[in-house]
């Protein structure tokens, strides 16, 4: 009964904020049901429920997995159970994706800032050393100012390569930060499309064994 109702409201795809109030709206049908026979059932303990039956059904496919060459039943419950168990896989792994997503431009935006700042900081030095150079040209001689006017030049020029190279490394990491979320994109829809298939090899098993079943009786009252 709680796969069944689970299956019907999904409350592990609910929006944050709203996820408890979901697994409400499947606890109190259930607690309110005479053959449930848990009338202090809650949200709380339906997904607790929920969760330990996922966590038995992964190793019960593991199990199964390692039975190579040995035909397994799959009745109500257990398709029902591989159905939930792709959809709540996929859920935690779209959440995990944004979290690490938001988590990634947030570092990314971060040093995008740090080097913002180092050049508007280096901005503000170079024009306060050019400042500087006219006052000391005032005073010194020609040969003097021109010596500091190199000295200045090329301190200017270390830190304008300085910021282009830590550009650059901005850069290469915001690209290889896409690609990332690419390939896990790619990882996670390979993955769904793997469970929608062995779903759809189950139940074509099961139509055949209920057909040869039926054969096998029918062939029998003959």
């Amino acid at each position: 009964m709680l796969l069944r109702q689970v299956n019907v409201f999904r409350p592990f795809e609910a929006k944050k904020g709203e996820v408890m109030k979901a697994w409400a709206n499947v606890a109190q049908p259930l607690a309110d049901h005479e053959e449930f026979g848990r009338p202090t059932f809650d949200a709380k303990k339906a997904q607790h429920r929920f969760v330990v039956l996922m966590d038995s059904h992964v190793k019960y496919d593991a199990e199964s997995a390692k039975a190579s060459g040995i035909c397994q039943d799959h009745d109500e419950r257990i398709m029902l159970l591989d159905e939930l168990l792709a959809a709540y896989t996929d859920t935690k792994d779209q959440e995990k994706s944004c979290h690490d997503q938001a988590k990634g431009q947030a570092a990314l935006e971060q040093d995008t800032n740090e080097v913002d700042g180092a050049y508007i900081r280096q901005q503000a030095m170079e024009s306060l050393g050019k400042r500087k150079l006219v006052d000391d040209d005032v005073d010194k001689s020609g040969a003097s100012g021109g010596r500091l006017a190199k000295i200045a030049y090329t301190m200017q020029e270390e830190a304008k390569a300085e910021r282009e190279l830590r550009k650059e490394e901005l850069d290469f990491r915001k690209f290889k930060y896409e690609k990332d979320q690419e390939e896990r994109y790619k990882d996670r829809e390979e993955r769904r499309e793997e469970r929608q298939k062995d779903r759809e090899l189950a139940l074509e098993q099961t139509r055949l064994q209920n057909e040869s079943m039926i054969a096998i009786i029918s062939a029998l009252k003959k």
